[in-house]
């Protein structure tokens, strides 16, 4: 999948894969400049749509987060690289 960026204080990008009803977010940078990359799982098109036509995406999304499973899929180290984790988060 590839990410989207959008316009969040805490969500860098988001990405949806509509055959399998995952959506991918990429939550915006900490002060050392690492992030983490989760995939939800279940999410449908319309859910994704209303996410990315939100004013607000953090506040959209907080929904998502409650509702979906999910699990955090990688880190992105200060240096940009996307590094692969196998962590199940729920």
């Amino acid at each position: 999948m590839t990410r989207t960026p959008v316009k969040s204080s805490n969500i860098a990008a988001i990405a949806h894969d509509a055959t399998a009803q995952r959506l991918e977010v990429q939550f915006a940078p900490n002060r050392l400049g690492e992030s983490s990359v989760y995939e939800y799982y279940g999410v449908g098109e319309p859910t994704f749509e209303e996410l990315a036509a939100a004013s607000s995406i953090g506040r959209a999304f907080k929904f998502i987060r409650d509702a979906y499973p999910c699990r955090k899929i990688a880190e992105i180290g200060p240096d940009g690289i996307e590094r692969p984790v196998e962590a199940v988060v729920s």
